[in-house]
């Protein structure tokens, strides 16, 4: 048994001895200098909200293709009007940070549905408190459902549109249907 670990093990510490031996050996070699002009023009700039996590719900706005909702765990919901170069928080004013869902009426879009809470079950789930609503495009908002029993227990799982209807849906089947 020792004779054939020896002849195993001998062969592979000699290669890596040798290894490291040229890498400690080997000459400094330069590294290509690069234009400086072809990358002078590049500026720093912010690419989203700076508080990194979960994502659960983003939503696009129909026929202005560079505008867009995005609504995290615990760090509320944003709003990009230049296709998601810069981000500013729209829901700050609002006592809850962890947004489910988000709907933007198709026929309207200053009309914005938010559905807060996680959907997700897992063991750091962030409750809301129910579901709003903004006839301003995120300027302002209005709570549209109540509270039961202390704290929302049915979070929002997602918003959908058809025509001039528009759901938040939540578990268990229970949609909000509203017009706009």
């Amino acid at each position: 048994m020792n004779e054939t670990r020896r002849f195993v093990v001998q062969p592979f510490l000699s290669v890596i001895i040798a290894i490291v031996g040229l890498l400690l050996l080997a000459p400094n070699i330069p590294c290509q200098q690069l234009d400086t002009s072809l990358y002078s023009g590049l500026r720093w700039r912010m690419i989203g909200p700076f508080r990194g996590g979960r994502v659960n719900a983003v939503s696009g706005v129909a026929g202005q293709p560079d505008t867009f909702y995005l609504g995290s765990v615990g760090g509320g919901l944003w709003k990009s009007l230049n296709s998601g170069r810069t981000w500013n928080p729209v829901f700050d004013s609002i006592d809850v940070a962890s947004i489910g869902a988000i709907g933007v009426a198709p026929s309207s879009p200053s009309v914005v549905y938010v559905g807060t809470g996680e959907p997700d079950m897992r063991d750091s789930i962030a409750f809301g408190d129910g579901m709003y609503k903004s006839t301003d495009a995120g300027k302002t908002w209005k709570h549209i459902t109540h509270r039961a029993g202390g704290h929302e227990t049915d979070w929002p799982h997602y918003c959908r549109s058809q025509g001039s209807q528009h759901s938040l849906c939540r578990g268990a089947g229970a949609c909000l249907r509203a017009e706009s």
